[in-house]
């Protein structure tokens, strides 16, 4: 008798799975778990569709049975199928949500297990800032079906170059976009991170095959607020601080220097992690001017980012290099010294240039100073090199 009956249980088993009595069960486990790993938000575009449960519940819900030979039919239950039908629903809107929000945020959020509220704490981090050079011209003869496309394929370009080396892409501001790297994901020598993302995206954009454009970037190091910033129902993930402001800064300075690519000399040289690497070897960057910005009373460092060691032309790096021996002279209060090679290095400089009138404005620029000192001399005792400017933005 214990034979037969666990015959007949095994057989009700074996068609209430062949008939899909179980199914949803399975098909719920198996959601719970994506969910539980997240993966439905750091899945691709590719990610796969969920069988439309709703239309085959309301076919067959009459008819639908497990035929069992030793029991009555038992129904599937139409809680199971609801709630997998709500699970599909948060898959979609939690993909949505993780275009308009930072993933990592979205992870963290989960986790906490909280409702996020507003509250920012101190953080040192790096900031990227980038637009398009000369957008407003480009524009200029397009209808906004062009310039949307046209931002599409720029803006993905940055975003893929910001994702491959760790940056967290805050918001796009028309054709600018701001992102931050070590914040809120904590990331080792994230200065570095920040220049190699920019020069990426510098690459790419000069790359496009339908209308290539040039990036104008700047990055920053230094302490900021980060986190939630707005009101407690509207609120979003940011920074406070005047490195930001710093950051914004410098990416204007790239209209008055010809270059594409700014960085603060903390960036370069403010962190042990990069003392220990060298940073010298890395990439071929040279001074543009110990800068005192419109409403600040500290000079900037800043310096120009030509590009990695070993990918930027040999003549090119060794002008950089005669580029900052001459700053160091012009600091010292040696102006015929320096002229004479600032000269040099704009000869070189000038030949790389592809615009329609070659020139070199940071080189051009310092000659013009060391002709101001020659005619004018500072009083050395006092003077520091540095420049100060009278406006806050160019465009």
């Amino acid at each position: 008798m214990l034979a037969i009956l666990m015959f007949y249980f095994s057989a009700d088993i074996m068609h209430m799975s062949s008939n899909n009595c179980l199914h949803p069960l399975w098909d719920l486990m198996d959601d719970m778990n994506a969910m539980k790993l997240i993966e439905l938000i750091t899945a691709s575009s590719s990610f796969r569709k969920l069988e439309p449960v709703q239309e085959a519940a309301e076919e067959d819900a009459e008819t639908r049975r497990c035929k069992c030979k030793a029991f009555a039919p038992v129904p599937v239950a139409q809680e199971l199928l609801g709630l997998r039908r709500a699970m599909s629903l948060l898959e979609s809107a939690m993909i949505a949500w993780s275009k308009y929000v930072p993933v990592i945020l979205l992870k963290q959020v989960m986790a906490a297990g909280v409702e996020a509220n507003i509250g920012c704490i101190p953080s040192k981090v790096t900031i990227f800032f980038c637009d398009i050079q000369g957008f407003k011209d480009i524009c200029k003869g397009k209808d906004p079906t062009e310039v949307l496309s046209l931002l599409d394929v720029v803006l993905e370009g940055v975003n893929q170059a910001l994702e491959q080396n760790g940056g967290t892409l805050l918001e796009f501001i028309g054709d600018e976009v701001l992102a931050v790297f070590n914040a809120p994901q904590k990331m080792e020598m994230h200065n570095l991170a920040a220049v190699n993302a920019a020069i990426a995206a510098i690459d790419i954009s000069a790359e496009l095959e339908d209308e290539p454009v040039n990036l104008q970037c700047s990055v920053h190091t230094g302490e900021v607020l980060a986190g939630n910033i707005g009101s407690p129902t509207r609120m979003k993930y940011g920074l406070l601080g005047d490195g930001v402001n710093l950051a914004a800064r410098l990416k204007s300075l790239n209209t008055r220097y010809g270059t594409q690519l700014l960085v603060s000399a903390e960036t370069l040289s403010g962190t042990e992690t990069l003392r220990d690497v060298g940073v010298a070897d890395l990439f071929v960057a040279r001074t543009v001017g110990k800068l005192v910005l419109k409403g600040r009373t500290t000079p900037t460092h800043t310096m120009e980012v030509i590009g990695r060691k070993g990918q930027v032309p040999q003549d090119l790096e060794q002008a950089a290099e005669f580029h900052e021996e001459a700053i160091e002279r012009f600091g010292k209060g040696h102006f015929e010294e320096a002229k004479v090679l600032f000269e040099k290095v704009n000869r070189v400089f000038v030949q790389y240039d592809e615009g329609s009138c070659p020139q070199d404005m940071p080189s051009s620029h310092m000659i013009d100073l060391c002709n101001m000192y020659i005619n004018h001399p500072p009083n050395l005792q006092t003077w520091d090199g540095s420049e100060h400017l009278n406006k806050k933005a160019w465009s």
